[in-house]
């Protein structure tokens, strides 16, 4: 059981019989996965924590599309709350999109109102802080930004 979280009931997130697991809540806390680390070994990656995961496929998406050197964060985490840029993938769960040279923005999904494509140029919005909660973020397409030809 996981009581970890303030002002929730404790819920149950792994379950064992004789050693082996035989039930496991989706987004087991880090906490459990390395407690039962020996007994999570045989399962694949994404099981324990689909989010996880899934993140972790949007990062390796980002550092082949952009270089080595490449960052990714979770867009609608607290600081700017607008994204615009190319699609680069899909994971399971997010929505990559490039927003800088190396750098790049992976957007859970379900938090969008529409799911755009690979390298579409979208700018995506989430609703300011304190507004109701369960609003989705917009996605409108933009025109392709072409930089200006330069004459010598």
């Amino acid at each position: 059981y996981d009581n970890s979280l303030r002002n929730e009931l404790p819920r149950l997130v792994l379950e064992l019989e004789r050693g082996r697991v035989v039930g496991m809540a989706p987004n087991m806390p880090k906490w459990t996965r390395e407690l039962y680390a020996p007994e999570l070994r045989n399962l694949a990656p994404k099981q324990p924590n689909p989010a996880a995961h899934s993140f972790e496929q949007a990062r390796q998406l980002a550092l082949q599309k952009l270089g080595a050197s490449a960052k990714t964060y979770i867009g609608g985490a607290p600081g700017p709350n607008a994204f615009s840029g190319v699609i680069l993938g899909h994971t399971d769960l997010h929505v990559v999109q490039q927003v800088g040279a190396a750098t790049a923005v992976a957007h859970f999904k379900n938090a969008l109102t529409s799911e755009p494509a690979k390298d579409e140029c979208v700018h995506i919005r989430y609703p300011e802080r304190g507004q109701e909660t369960g609003l989705k973020a917009v996605v409108n397409k933009m025109r392709e930004r072409r930089p200006p030809d330069r004459e010598r």
